[in-house]
């Protein structure tokens, strides 16, 4: 082999050796990229599947709390018909404890309520999570209206100073709105849960004679 022939080999060599190299630092860094992708992939769906978990906590647990509204709601109202109930029957009333009951109930109602709309503000899974004041509030503010008239006429029969149709007319404003926000608060946990409630938990209520 002459010495030129010697050299053109000697540089094939090396451009082979060198072509070599940098084909395999391409194919390095490409399943680098590819790497660097999937990891960013597999995080923004961790990151995903976090929300949707947060989203149907929130939901069950403003669910649950809406429920525990509706019960005592109904035991607001089971509560003013068994009390004009003892009236029309003529049993003695106890002002202040019928009257710390009432307050009770009242209370745990708010608490509940305020607490399904806190859970409520947590929402993720929604453009635009519905605000406190526009979707729970009101159930608060209805309750008290009719909560604060009926605790005068509770008052009133306890004294003896109220009459039949008063006491008739407290109660069917009580019922009233308490079947207005068990209707309501019926709709809300069934948008919550993504599912009809059952018509037996619906709790119709006791006829006041």
């Amino acid at each position: 082999m002459s010495n030129l022939e010697a050299v053109v080999a000697l540089i094939s060599g090396l451009g082979g050796a060198s072509i070599g190299a940098v084909g395999a630092m391409l194919v390095q860094r490409s399943a680098s990229k590819q790497q660097v992708a999937a990891a960013e992939r597999a995080r923004a769906t961790a990151v995903m599947q976090a929300k949707r978990d947060r989203d149907e906590q929130s939901r069950a647990m403003a669910a649950e709390a809406l429920g525990a509204a509706r019960a005592t709601a109904r035991l607001w109202l089971l509560l003013v018909e068994r009390t004009a109930q003892d009236f029309q029957d003529g049993r003695t009333l106890n002002a202040e404890a019928l009257d710390s009951e009432l307050d009770q109930l009242q209370r745990d109602f708010v608490s509940a309520i305020y607490r399904a709309g806190s859970f409520r503000r947590g929402d993720v899974g929604t453009a635009s999570p519905p605000a406190l004041g526009i979707l729970y509030r009101p159930y608060v503010e209805k309750f008290a209206q009719a909560a604060a008239p009926a605790r005068v006429e509770i008052l009133s029969m306890s004294s003896g100073t109220a009459s039949s149709s008063t006491v008739q007319a407290m109660v069917l404003q009580v019922r009233s709105t308490q079947q207005m926000i068990n209707a309501l608060l019926i709709k809300h946990i069934e948008d919550l849960n993504r599912e009809p409630m059952s018509l037996a938990l619906h709790g119709p209520s006791t006829p006041y004679r």
